[in-house]
């Protein structure tokens, strides 16, 4: 039994530090048991437990050992560096790594994610062209390939959302069009998220005080309305492509044809709210862009001098905004 007053995680340091140097010293191993993945797993354990300085040893030895297997040990011993913010150190050891490599892939979308938690847009975007070079659909039919390029392809577009380029954000979103099976998406949903992300990136331009390229507002808006017409159309399809091309009106401060959009689908809205979880409903959406049409309008009734018609706008849009 442990004395209550023995701290466990210095024993848990102990035990680990012990077989690190067990295995250092050359244990015998059995051939037929591949020890490689509890090594690594090792490494990673030690720098867990803060102990960086095993867990540097243990890449050293696994490099060393592990000849053929050299670039799963980078990937980990970037993802250590990674852990003590030691970014660069990191980035040297993803280096080491060739694009014929099995764990290319999964290297370039390391660099990626670190570059975007430190704000660095240029070098996460070089890391998803890289990760796009050698991967220009899922690799397998497994669901799980399938999610990783689909979330791979909005973090990427998601950085051009970040920069205000909404052109830019689109294109990367026709990269969904090479999923198939079982995992493709239809023209409507690629439509939607298409205006999803490049008026959230137009959103982000206006607040630089960038001009609005209207023609290309209008022509998203457009696809998004005729997405009733496409293959594959659903209600919450529908409601959400509808949602967006309000969304795109109110970009080109047409307040009036925002609330017709959104009052077309009250019905449809409502079905869909009353069938799912709250934090997947669209209704939020449709509340907060009807207040900001409802706003509008206000603000134009008052520039006209209209007092009375700005103040029930405003209090409509107040009443929204609560509801949301």
């Amino acid at each position: 039994m442990i004395p209550s007053r023995i701290s466990a995680l210095p024993l848990l340091r102990f035990m680990l530090a012990a077989v690190c140097l067990a295995v250092s010293l050359g244990a015998p191993r059995t051939e037929a048991f591949d020890e490689f993945p509890y090594d690594l797993r090792l490494a990673q354990a030690l720098a867990d437990a803060g102990m960086t300085d095993y867990a540097q040893l243990q890449i050293a030895r696994l490099l060393k050992q592990y000849p053929a297997r050299q670039d799963q040990i980078y990937l980990a011993k970037a993802r250590i560096h990674y852990q003590l913010n030691q970014r660069s150190q990191g980035n040297k050891a993803l280096d080491q790594i060739k694009p014929s490599s099995s764990v290319y892939i999964e290297s370039r979308l390391l660099i990626a994610n670190q570059a975007m938690q430190t704000g660095d847009i240029e070098t996460a975007k070089q890391a998803y062209r890289d990760f796009f070079a050698q991967n220009q659909k899922p690799t397998s039919d497994d669901p799980g390939s399938a999610k990783l390029f689909t979330e791979s392809v909005q973090m990427y577009a998601h950085l051009y959302v970040q920069e205000g380029d909404a052109k830019g954000a689109s294109e990367v979103l026709d990269l969904l069009k090479n999923l198939e099976g079982k995992q493709e998406l239809t023209d409507a949903q690629i439509t939607f998220l298409r205006g999803q992300f490049a008026y959230a990136a137009i959103e982000n331009a206006v607040a630089k005080g960038e001009e609005i390229d209207e023609e290309y507002v209008k022509d998203m808006i457009k696809g998004l309305v005729d997405v009733q017409w496409s293959s594959g159309m659903n209600y919450a399809i529908l409601v959400g492509a509808l949602i967006e091309a309000a969304h795109g009106q109110i970009l080109l401060h047409d307040d009036k044809a925002a609330i017709k959009t959104l009052m077309s689908i009250q019905e449809q809205l409502q079905i869909l709210d009353n069938s799912m979880p709250p934090k997947d409903s669209p209704a939020a959406g449709a509340l907060f862009y009807f207040g900001r049409a409802l706003k509008g309008l206000g603000f134009a009734a008052f520039q006209a001098n209209d007092q009375e018609k700005a103040a029930k706008y405003l209090e409509a849009a107040a009443e929204r905004f609560r509801s949301v």
